[in-house]
């Protein structure tokens, strides 16, 4: 006959229980990785200026761990980009709020990296990935790696 137990289980003593999975320390050098979810296409809204504007949602591999001094770091970053403005509710964004006709990038953390996601002309968007990256690889975050080089 099984016996089940109502509630919680009996603890196991220390010396029964499992050790805790280690962890391998994240890198800190090395360049940034990205993953684009789906493909950084020209975006077919209308552009009354003549601007090619592409629709951006890209992943950059930065761990959530930051410390409180790497935070502060990456606000020094996100400040020095250009299109940098203060949204209404104070997160960050870029060239104008979501859904702005002149074109905007927005920012989350996600588990998965830092999520950049929005509508700009392309020679911009050009501009500000290339800036994020090369200040994101002069940093000592703890990086994700999407396993390619």
């Amino acid at each position: 006959m099984r016996k089940f137990w109502r509630g919680k289980s009996p603890a196991r003593p220390a010396s029964q229980q499992a050790p805790a999975p280690e962890h391998p320390p994240l890198p800190t050098t090395g360049r940034v990785q990205y993953e684009d979810s789906g493909e950084v296409v020209p975006h077919d809204w209308p552009a009354d200026d003549g601007l090619n504007f592409v629709a951006v949602v890209r992943k950059y591999g930065v761990h959530y761990s930051l410390t409180e001094a790497q935070w502060e770091q990456l606000g020094s970053i996100y400040q020095a980009l250009p299109g940098s403005v203060t949204h209404d509710q104070g997160y960050p964004c870029w060239f104008g709020e979501v859904d702005s006709p002149t074109g905007w990038l927005d920012v989350s953390v996600e588990p998965s990296g830092l999520l950049v996601s929005g509508r700009l002309p392309i020679s911009q968007w050009l501009a500000w990935d290339s800036a994020f990256r090369d200040a994101l690889d002069g940093t000592d975050f703890p990086r994700i790696d999407y396993g390619y080089e």
